[in-house]
């Protein structure tokens, strides 16, 4: 049984603002999360229970896994330098 996913609406407003080229490798990242939620070189962040980000170019997609209801929620969706002071 693989994951659900969920996209807040506040992660879809920030991949509108990317240029088209980086939303595809998002998009195509963040489908990859369905299989495998925690996949190689994402990180926990500190401080969260279940909090996690992946690096898609220069961009952090920061996601939540929820286990229990096999749910993985992108909450985020930003460059580098910016996403953290968001979190």
């Amino acid at each position: 049984m693989g994951y659900t996913l969920t996209i807040l609406p506040a992660a879809m407003r920030d991949m509108e603002d990317l240029p088209r080229r980086e939303r595809e490798r998002i998009t195509a990242r963040i489908d990859l999360l369905l299989r495998q939620p925690r996949p190689p070189g994402c990180v926990k962040l500190a401080g969260w229970r279940h909090r996690y980000r992946v690096r898609v170019g220069r961009c952090r997609v920061v996601y939540e896994v929820c286990d229990d209801a096999l749910l993985v929620v992108v909450q985020m969706v930003d460059h580098r330098k910016s996403i953290y002071d968001r979190l």
